[in-house]
């Protein structure tokens, strides 16, 4: 099976960072298509990406209105089968990696999400599967993106990775991991020690508020086990 695959990349204040990573996205012959959605950034970074791919449609929001939101506002421009969700801020990105899931998912249909596990994360992100849970980089069917993003009450701030877990895990839709060495530039390296660590914190409570906290319990423990994809 072969399905045209959107890479929607949402943006904040990321500078170089954001172009790095297209850079290395744009290696991946399996993608077809990108999309920045920019939330309401105020440093140089689209116009970096802009310098050396012109080409690729960027959304402007006119103020930071959190991720969730900025990936909302690019749903009507999706018109590929698969959407890959993907970080600005991503370090470590092998795109042999990447091509590996893309390629597991399209042999394998039936599975709605796929995400990229990141296997660098600290430890104590690896023992409440927040490398899995909380992984902003995953293959999702378009269809699923659309719904989850517009059922009442929408997903707002950091939620979105949690709500498409508990869409996933409430329709029983098939979901698989693939290992992948990326990982976040730490919140603690933008914004300074303790400013980091609350916004790690917040990102966690956002997700648990929304699904409610024993369904968040229960992806702890129980979703996407199954694995995919290795090099």
């Amino acid at each position: 099976m072969s399905c045209s695959i959107t890479c929607l990349i949402p943006v904040y204040n990321e500078g170089h960072r954001l172009l790095q990573t297209v850079t290395l996205l744009k290696t991946i012959p399996e993608i077809s298509n990108f999309l920045i959605i920019d939330d309401g950034s105020t440093d140089n970074g689209l116009t970096l990406l802009r310098e050396k791919y012109p080409t690729i449609p960027i959304i402007q929001l006119k103020k930071n209105l959190g991720k969730s939101t900025a990936v909302r506002a690019g749903l009507s421009q999706l018109k590929t089968d698969l959407t890959l969700l993907f970080d600005a801020d991503i370090r470590g990105l092998k795109p042999a990696e990447i091509q590996a899931g893309i390629r597991s998912l399209q042999q394998n249909p039936s599975i709605s999400m796929l995400i990229f596990r990141r296997l660098c994360s600290p430890l104590i992100a690896r023992l409440i599967r927040a490398d899995i849970m909380l992984s902003g980089e995953r293959i999702i069917q378009t269809s699923t993106l659309r719904a989850v993003m517009t059922q009442s009450p929408p997903p707002v701030q950091y939620a979105m990775e949690p709500a498409l877990n508990q869409y996933c895990l409430d329709h029983q839709s098939a979901t698989a991991w693939s290992p992948a060495s990326t990982y976040n530039t730490y919140k603690t390296l933008k914004l300074g020690l303790w400013r980091g660590l609350l916004g790690d914190f917040i990102t966690m409570i956002h997700g648990a508020q929304y699904v409610g906290w024993y369904n968040y319990l229960t992806q702890i423990t129980s979703f996407c086990r199954h694995k995919v994809a290795t090099i």
